[in-house]
C-alpha cells in the first residue's frame, strides 16, 4: 500500500520538481493516511471507505501498520493477508497509476 500511494505521489510529481522539496514530511514516511493526503487520494479513500464496509476495515487494517510492524512475529499470514490481498485487487485505481 505504500508503495502504491508513493506511486500517485511520483505521477503528481514534475522531472523539475525532484527532489521533491519538504520530501522529508512527504515520501520519506512510513504513515499511509499523511501519504494518501499526499498523493491527493485521502478524499476518495475516505469516500470509499464510507461507502464499502469492508474496504473501509480494510484501510483501517493497513493504516494501523508501521515500518517496525514488518518484524513483530506475532503478524501472522492471515493478518498479513489481509493488509495486501484487498488493495492489490483494487488495482490502484484511485490515482490511475
Amino acid at each position: 500500500m505504500e508503495c502504491a500511494l508513493k506511486a500517485c505521489i511520483a505521477k503528481l510529481t514534475k522531472a523539475e520538481d525532484f527532489p521533491i522539496k519538504n520530501s522529508t514530511s512527504t515520501v520519506y514516511i512510513h504513515d499511509l493516511k499523511k501519504l494518501a493526503t499526499v498523493a491527493a487520494v485521502d478524499v476518495t479513500i475516505t469516500q470509499l471507505a464510507k461507502g464499502d464496509q469492508a474496504f473501509g476495515d480494510n484501510w483501517d487494517v493497513v493504516t494501523h501498520w508501521s515500518e517496525e510492524s514488518r518484524y513483530d512475529r506475532a503478524v501472522d499470514q492471515r493478518l498479513a493477508e489481509l493488509m495486501w490481498m484487498p488493495w492489490l485487487m483494487l488495482g490502484v485505481g484511485f490515482c490511475n497509476v
